[in-house]
């Protein structure tokens, strides 16, 4: 963002795919056209050159989900979770991939004592 480059070339394309005890929980294909319409529209990237995506497996409460999504709003993103049955899917859109790291951090703050029952000491990697 800070030399004022686009995606105008090429293309991004990944596969994501998790399974627990051989049950299906998520399936997902993306690809993204450089220079595509949908990276500027309201329903695609809504001109966002950042997009992030966390899934952790397991069942969050109300009031967990809620924390989470008020992190949102405390950070220049835009983001959201949705609980699926055994999954959580976090999202978000951003300026700055510093800005979707800090909320997906703080998410993984939150969500992993009471998903994993473990606390959340950041990896050293993650410091480097």
């Amino acid at each position: 963002p800070a030399c004022g480059e686009r995606f105008d070339l090429g293309h991004f394309q990944s596969q994501v795919e998790i399974r627990r005890d051989g049950r299906l929980l998520w399936h997902e294909r993306q690809r993204v056209i450089g220079n595509d319409g949908l990276l500027d529209s309201p329903i695609g990237l809504g001109g966002k050159p950042v997009f992030a995506t966390l899934l952790v497996t397991g069942e969050a409460s109300g009031d967990l989900l809620e924390a989470c999504r008020n992190l949102a709003e405390e950070l220049p993103v835009r983001g959201d979770l949705t609980q699926l049955p055994g999954l959580v899917v976090a999202r978000c859109l951003a300026d700055e991939a510093l800005h979707a790291r800090a909320w997906l951090i703080g998410l993984w703050k939150l969500l992993r004592p009471e998903l994993l029952g473990r606390e959340a000491v950041a990896p050293r990697i993650w410091s480097t």
